[in-house]
């Protein structure tokens, strides 16, 4: 019926994606530039916890006060054991793809969702050996991958990430909100891979801008903010 806000401590530059809570105490809420908060007195107040990983950060959840994943960009996936104050990264076999939502059952069976079709299923926790993942009939086994920018906002330097299933000739330009190409900072021959550039704006003004992919017959594009 009613909603008041709460106090996190975070810059206005935080974006969080998922919020979960294992009783009217304690609560965990993760985002961007691999975000974690932590509250154990019902949002009174909030701990900030080192995640180890700059990846964004988009779905968490604990089965018990001790144990939970946390699911994110670029295959991260994340495991506490002791109520979320200290997080390990797991091998998720994924790297190229965005995780979006993870979901446990008990502390040995879960799963993880993601792009490109992409669900990954665990029998051990995520243990050492990770996880395994489940192709689906809709699933889309390679695709082009274009990455939000981090960190967004930024000032006065952003990566742009990307992903290249197969050799192609890819081009990766900036545009203004306008349209008006601002840079090209990519247009070469790529293998497949990963790809990763850095992105300077100190010549531009504040606002908002856009980056482009193309290769073959992909094209993407997707908003970033500088902020001065």
């Amino acid at each position: 019926m009613s909603w008041e806000r709460q106090i996190i401590g975070a810059s206005n530059g935080f974006r969080f994606t998922d919020v979960y809570f294992i009783d009217e105490m304690h609560g965990w809420v993760v985002g961007i530039y691999g975000s974690i908060f932590l509250t154990t007195d019902g949002s009174v107040t909030w701990q900030e916890i080192p995640s180890g990983t700059y990846e964004s950060l988009g779905s968490v959840h604990f089965v018990d006060h001790n144990n939970g994943w946390i699911a994110g960009d670029a295959g991260t996936i994340l495991r506490s054991s002791d109520g979320g104050f200290t997080w390990e990264q797991q091998f998720s076999g994924v790297s190229a793809n965005t995780l979006t939502s993870v979901c446990f059952v008990d502390t040995m069976n879960g799963w993880v969702a993601g792009d490109g079709g992409t669900i990954l299923h665990t029998t051990d926790g995520g243990g050492i050996v990770g996880v395994e993942e489940i192709k689906t009939a809709s699933s889309v086994p390679e695709e082009y991958l274009l990455y939000q920018n981090y960190p967004n906002p930024f000032n006065p330097a952003t990566i742009i990430k990307w992903y290249s299933p197969t050799n192609s000739i890819q081009t990766l330009k900036v545009f203004d909100v306008l349209g008006s190409e601002i840079e090209t900072l990519v247009d070469e021959y790529r293998s497949e891979g990963t790809y990763e550039i850095k992105f300077d704006a100190s010549s531009l003004s504040s606002g908002i801008y856009f980056y482009q992919l193309k290769a073959n017959d992909f094209i993407q594009t997707k908003k970033m903010i500088l902020l001065k």
